[in-house]
């Protein structure tokens, strides 16, 4: 059995006033590594918030502390200098990037076009990308991704919304436009946050066929296992069985690859097993 290695968790120490955390409280390595270890999982990719004043350091801070558990895809606040930027990125703690399409700076780069920059620039740096685009946002990343095939991109979520959100394409619409992007060899999915899509409660029978399909589409090779587990409506453990029983049909070693061997392969890391 591979190593199960969790595509999101979101990092944070502290909250900016009169913003919202996804729960109370931090949610650092004190916090993940106790449920991840209750849960099986080795290692996590940590993605920053944009609620947590110090940006991007309280992800930075736990993979320098454990660099065998956590890898960071980064938050960018600016476009100045991009270049030297991710040239350094690794210097400063972060594997990659990360693109959330509708919060700022990103949504206005997204508007005025800049964000054709922030593309040719991390397909030159070899930088990976997972990028969050609910509803026409994803249009941005897909034709990113057309310009620029060696860009490595994921895209997060699937790119849906939750059912109590409002977004200009629905969800199970959303879904065939994914699909689609499976036909560029430089698009990948994350299978993450998925039992928040989902108008049932665990095991979340109705989000078995999404996973499903998307893994069709692209192949377990290129499909990432993901919880975003601070906003979900369930345990670690019942995210986990949500995605095996999801994707029961698949064999062994194919599963292996959804669960963390594909992700590792494309983000060049792979987390120390957990100890017995």
């Amino acid at each position: 059995m591979g190593l199960i290695v969790d595509a999101q968790l979101h990092a944070w120490r502290e909250v900016l006033p009169g913003m919202q955390a996804h729960r109370e409280g931090p949610f650092d390595a004190d916090v993940m590594l106790p449920l991840m270890r209750e849960a099986g999982v080795a290692g996590a990719v940590l993605v920053p918030t944009s609620w947590d004043p110090e940006g991007n350091q309280a992800s930075i801070d736990a993979a320098r502390e454990h660099p065998d558990r956590f890898v960071v895809m980064g938050l960018l606040d600016s476009l100045d200098g991009l270049a030297d930027r991710l040239a350094g990125w690794q210097d400063e703690g972060m594997l990659g990037v990360r693109l959330p399409c509708r919060q700022e700076p990103c949504a206005t780069w997204v508007e005025t076009g800049e964000i054709e920059l922030f593309w040719t620039e991390a397909e030159s740096a070899g930088i990976p990308v997972t990028a969050f685009g609910p509803g026409s946002k994803l249009d941005v990343i897909a034709e990113g991704a057309r310009r620029h095939p060696g860009l490595r991109i994921a895209i997060d979520h699937l790119a849906m919304a939750p059912p109590d959100r409002v977004v200009d394409v629905p969800n199970d619409e959303q879904l065939e436009r994914v699909i689609a992007l499976a036909a560029l060899p430089n698009v990948s999915a994350k299978l993450s946050s998925l039992p928040l899509f989902s108008r049932e409660g665990a095991p979340f029978h109705d989000m078995f066929e999404p996973a499903r399909r998307v893994v069709d589409a692209y192949g377990p090779e290129r499909c990432f296992f993901g919880t975003d587990l601070s906003r979900q409506p369930c345990s670690y453990p019942e995210a986990i069985a949500m995605i095996r029983e999801a994707l029961a049909d698949l064999s062994e070693d194919e599963l292996d690859l959804v669960l963390g061997g594909a992700l590792t392969r494309w983000l060049g890391w792979t987390p120390a097993p957990l100890e017995r």
